[in-house]
């Protein structure tokens, strides 16, 4: 197993998501959104596979799936939720002052949105599960990884959180830069995509779940915030962000003996083998 450069981890994610649209841009007019998505983490996950493999070798050790201890499985958990409630709020605050494209807006909520029990599932399995699965082995085990052999752990760190916003649309940038930066955090400490990948399900299930139950229960039945039509309280805001900041406080701790420095593999090469 060797150490990609940083230019491979942009070309691998950069084709891997052209080469996906392409395939899945024809399917567009005969299957649902949420098939033509399914089609797509898949396809897009398989070839970000296939050319890590040939390129590094063993692509699950490179990225990285180590075990972490329970602890920080339960931190992990505990920031993801108090993290939602900043980010929520400031996806809303500029949807209020920017707006967004009618037609995008309802198509996504069209990708959610679930008549009874059993496609409700099916939503958890491809907008929860598999698009966590799927951007975390693309942005964070690879893109963030490569990006460390060239510009260093903030720097990689920080643009791939940056990227990763962009490809949510723009008006929900800022929040999700925001969990990009924590999701990056997390994989910077602990050397392992499991916490990333745990708090990327928490928070996209969470979400799924808050829209179809603010659906089922009819419009004023939740508060405007969980349904990101408004910003919370600014109480609230600031209780779950000095939370938030307190448990990552407690990951630090928690990980301060074991933090596993990115890039991930190629250890034994030396540095002009990865310049």
């Amino acid at each position: 197993m060797r150490t990609l450069r940083w230019l491979d981890g942009v070309l691998i994610v950069g084709v891997s998501y052209l080469a996906s649209a392409v395939v899945v841009l024809p399917l567009a007019a005969v299957l649902s959104l949420r098939d033509v998505t399914a089609v797509s983490i898949v396809v897009l996950t398989l070839i970000a596979y296939v050319w890590l493999r040939a390129a590094a070798g063993r692509p699950m050790d490179y990225v990285g799936m180590g075990a972490v201890s329970p602890r920080v499985l339960v931190l992990t958990v505990l920031a993801s939720l108090a993290v939602m409630v900043p980010a929520m709020s400031t996806e809303a605050i500029v949807l209020e002052r920017f707006g967004a494209p009618p037609e995008v807006v309802n198509a996504l909520e069209d990708l959610i949105r679930a008549r009874d029990f059993p496609e409700l599932l099916y939503v958890i399995l491809v907008a929860a599960v598999g698009a966590s699965a799927s951007e975390e082995f693309v942005f964070r085990g690879i893109l963030q990884n490569s990006l460390s052999t060239r510009v260093g752990g903030v720097a990689s760190l920080t643009i791939t959180a940056a990227v990763f916003g962009l490809l949510h649309t723009p008006w929900r940038f800022p929040g999700a830069f925001m969990l990009g930066l924590f999701l990056g955090f997390l994989y910077m400490r602990t050397g392992s995509l499991v916490p990333g990948l745990v708090s990327h399900a928490v928070i996209n299930t969470t979400s799924v779940l808050l829209f179809n139950i603010a659906e089922r229960s009819g419009s004023g039945a939740m508060p405007a915030w969980m349904e990101e039509d408004k910003p919370a309280p600014a109480w609230l805001v600031i209780v779950t962000a000095v939370a938030f900041f307190a448990i990552v406080a407690a990951l630090r701790r928690e990980t301060a003996g074991g933090a596993y420095p990115l890039p991930h593999g190629g250890a034994e090469e030396s540095a002009n083998d990865i310049a």
